[in-house]
């Protein structure tokens, strides 16, 4: 286990990072600018949530930065971050809280999925991304030889952050309890708790009631360059780092990680779609080869 003192972000460099993100948004942005990832697979009912509707989540489709993946009950989604040049980074999935029969079947919204995809181009090559994950779990696996970008790829939860070390991990938020788990499944996770009172006005909407629901995610990424990232601007300078096959659960500062898998990490379905659900899919790739083979 090892606690870091809280990372101070010079002026200067700040001031910097203002200056670059202004002339970034002033400057015109192409469709292929705004992609951050691409559809893999879904299960049950997921939708995307683009410019304030929502469209059917469909194998293949291109995900641009800003777009809200939803799933219902027993559903999940699969998608890949990609770099800047289309390539795989990460393969992310999303499903909601295991409940009596599985994964994504506890009761009411516990069930269900959320996240916020935002990104914001750094050098030519290199891209920050940030996965704001509202409710449910999401399982991040590094694809090889990518571990490098994978460390631009952070995950922002209600009340905890953390950032890839080239690693393999499954993030939850409960909403139920209010607890926000991570379980290490290979590499390295910094893993720190945020304390909203002590982060600085311009980070909110409204100053005088921060918190997550106020926190203005977009201008705090437009402070972020290639070496300083939302991780160094939000953390409360608590990070315990999580090694493989142990987890942390958020607290003030994060618990000290213990050996094992999470407790909602480790019901049955906790990391995994359920069982059924997969199998009835399995069963439907098989039928177009049985009528051909039939011919």
């Amino acid at each position: 286990m090892v606690y870091r003192s809280k990372k101070t972000v010079p002026l200067a460099r700040l001031a910097l990072a203002a200056a670059v993100a202004v002339v970034f948004l002033v400057a015109e942005v192409s469709f292929a600018d705004m992609i951050v990832g691409r559809a893999s697979r879904s299960w049950g009912d997921v939708k995307v949530e683009r410019d304030g509707s929502d469209i059917p989540f469909t194998d293949g489709m291109d995900l641009k930065k800003g777009d809200i993946i939803k799933t219902g009950r027993s559903s999940g989604a699969v998608f890949e971050l990609l770099d800047p040049y289309g390539n795989p980074i990460t393969e992310e999935e999303l499903f909601g809280l295991p409940g009596p029969k599985g994964c994504a079947d506890a009761e009411g919204e516990r069930a269900t999925g959320l996240i916020h995809i935002k990104m914001k181009p750094i050098t030519p090559d290199k891209e920050r991304i940030v996965i704001q994950v509202k409710k449910g779990t999401v399982k991040s696996k590094t694809t090889p030889g990518k571990e490098a970008e994978s460390k631009m790829v952070e995950i922002l939860l209600k009340e905890a952050l953390l950032k890839k070390k080239g690693t393999d991990l499954a993030a939850s938020y409960d909403l139920g309890s209010g607890q926000t788990s991570l379980s290490t499944l290979s590499g390295l996770v910094e893993f720190d708790n945020i304390v909203y009172s002590s982060l600085p006005d311009a980070y909110f909407t409204d100053p005088f009631n921060k918190c997550e629901d106020t926190l203005n995610l977009d201008f705090v990424l437009n402070l972020t360059s290639e070496t300083v990232g939302v991780f160094d601007l939000l953390g409360a300078g608590n990070s315990v780092d999580v090694a493989g096959g142990y987890y942390s659960i958020a607290a003030s500062p994060p618990s000290a990680p213990l050996p094992g898998k999470a407790p909602i990490h480790d019901a049955e379905g906790g990391l995994s779609p359920e069982p059924a659900t997969m199998v009835l899919l399995a069963v439907g790739a098989c039928l177009p080869l049985f009528r051909r083979k039939r011919r």
